[in-house]
């Protein structure tokens, strides 16, 4: 008896599951609400090759505003339009600042229910500290000092929020950036000390000479991109863009200027260590781990005693025991069900949201103001190869004592030539079996090379102890040297995973 009963509720499931994967995506389809557009106000005075980007940024939810603005303000920034590049930095600053840990949308990212995506995106450090370098860009294209050197001291400080503390405040180019601003408002002694914290954190770079007052800034690659892993994406997880250019050079006449590899976003973005966020989704991971396998088991025990006794149904003179036992399995196995379906249902996935346009690597040099001539300055690559193409804009202002040259990495073509060793080989790279080759020091290392002087990356020399702070997966090959491999590659070399 209970064998037919279960027929019609096979039946009903299976439309319940057709009516699900068919029908109910076609009415939602049909019921999609038109995407908004953007109010007039929100439009006026936006440039026609902004427009479009602008369209999303008038149309966008409040919890990605953030992110919004940090795109629209470096392409304003990007395109040379300062007015709009500074409104737009300065509403995602406003809302990086905003604290509100108890709103709804806060509490609904710490909801097992809820990604964490909902919440209103305001960045990790290193994007945060990235809305205050561009805004202290910006102050330094009016010539206000001032502010300038209080956006950079911003960023250093969102970057004390890094959880890892041999790493907290050690963006030596904010720290640089924040001297050369005091520098211009005539502060030498605290320019002086600000130089030398960041040259204790990045050796390469240099104090500027006193008749040095052009500033140029530029920026190469593609910067860090976020993904989710984990078995339920609850970990957040960095992939590193393309680096671009290795070292790049200032070329003014005849004279050429090595500009110092100031910043890698990448080993900033990987440095941070874990969030706040991160115990909150594994604890997400877990209960609805945990649910799951309680769902599961509910329905092979309920199934389990059902057929049981269904089977033996014909058997017993107590067939009436027996409906009741087919028929508490089926309730425990529907239960089951349920809970399953509710597990299916928590979300645990990290926050994946990226601020894309940032760059790799920010590249600094100073010049002497004396004959300097911005329509005749160019960048190179070691080999002396021009990476500013016809029809750059590169931004460049001069609103009083110092002048600003900023060439964003849009601006920039990469190349991956990197500088000659400085001991006189004839090679930068030094392979496992000793030979001297050149390539670029990541391929050096990943082939189990070991990088050989010059300023063209970071970390040229290095030994374990040193890529252990600068790689997330490293390994010591059996010639000592130091590569980026996965744990199993590694091994099949004889090397050994750190």
């Amino acid at each position: 008896m209970v064998l037919h009963a279960a027929r019609p509720l096979r039946a009903l499931v299976s439309v319940a599951l057709l009516w699900s994967s068919v029908a109910a995506p076609v009415l939602a389809a049909e019921n999609k609400p038109e995407p908004p557009k953007p109010s007039p106000e929100c439009m006026a005075d936006i440039p026609p090759e902004l427009g479009p980007l602008w369209e999303r940024i008038c149309t966008i939810e409040n919890r990605n505003l953030v992110l919004g603005h940090m795109h629209g303000g470096l392409a304003a920034l990007a395109t040379g339009h300062m007015d709009l590049a500074e409104r737009s930095l300065d509403t995602a600053l406003a809302g990086i600042e905003a604290v509100y840990a108890d709103n709804e949308a806060a509490e609904k990212a710490r909801s097992v229910w809820h990604s964490e995506t909902v919440k209103d995106f305001k960045g990790e450090p290193y994007e945060r500290a990235m809305a205050y370098y561009y805004r202290g860009l910006a102050y330094l294209a009016r010539g206000d000092w001032d502010n300038a050197q209080a956006a950079f001291q911003g960023g250093v400080l969102q970057d004390t929020f890094a959880e890892m503390e041999r790493h907290r405040a050690d963006l030596a180019s904010l720290v640089w950036l924040e001297g050369w601003a005091n520098s211009c408002r005539g502060n030498s002694s605290r320019a002086d000390d600000l130089f030398a914290e960041a040259r204790s954190l990045n050796p390469k770079l240099t104090v500027p000479g006193k008749n040095e007052t052009v500033l140029v800034v530029a920026e190469s690659g593609q910067g860090p991109r976020k993904f989710r892993a984990g078995n339920h994406g609850e970990i957040l997880g960095i992939r590193e863009g393309l680096v671009g250019n290795y070292a790049l050079a200032a070329r003014l006449g005849s004279t050429t200027v090595p500009l110092a590899r100031a910043e890698d976003l990448f080993f900033q973005a990987t440095t941070r260590g874990g969030r706040a966020a991160d115990k909150i989704l594994a604890d997400k991971a877990a209960t609805k781990d945990g649910t799951e396998a309680l769902g599961a088991a509910m329905i092979v025990g309920g199934l389990g005693t059902a057929g049981y006794a269904t089977a033996n149904n014909n058997n017993n003179n107590n067939g009436r025991n027996n409906n009741s036992a087919a028929a508490a399995g089926l309730t425990m196995a529907l239960i089951g069900l349920l809970v399953y379906a509710a597990s299916q249902n928590m979300d645990a996935s990290a926050d994946a949201r990226t601020w894309v346009n940032l760059p790799h690597s920010i590249h600094l040099a100073t010049l002497p103001a004396e004959g300097f001539d911005a329509a005749a300055l160019t960048l190179v690559d070691p080999a002396g190869r021009d990476v500013l193409p016809p029809g750059a804009r590169p931004l460049v202002a001069s609103p009083g004592v110092c002048t600003l040259v900023w060439i964003g990495a849009h601006n920039v073509v990469p190349s991956l030539a990197v500088e000659a060793a400085t001991d006189g080989s004839s090679g930068n790279c030094r392979t496992s079996a000793g030979n001297l080759v050149t390539m670029p020091p990541a391929t050096c290392r990943r082939i189990g090379g070991q990088p050989l002087g010059g300023d063209g990356a970071v970390g040229m020399k290095m030994d374990a102890a040193t890529a252990a702070t600068r790689f997330s997966t490293i390994c010591l090959t059996s010639a000592g040297s130091v590569a980026e491999l996965d744990a199993a590659t590694c091994q099949r070399i004889g090397g050994s995973p750190r």
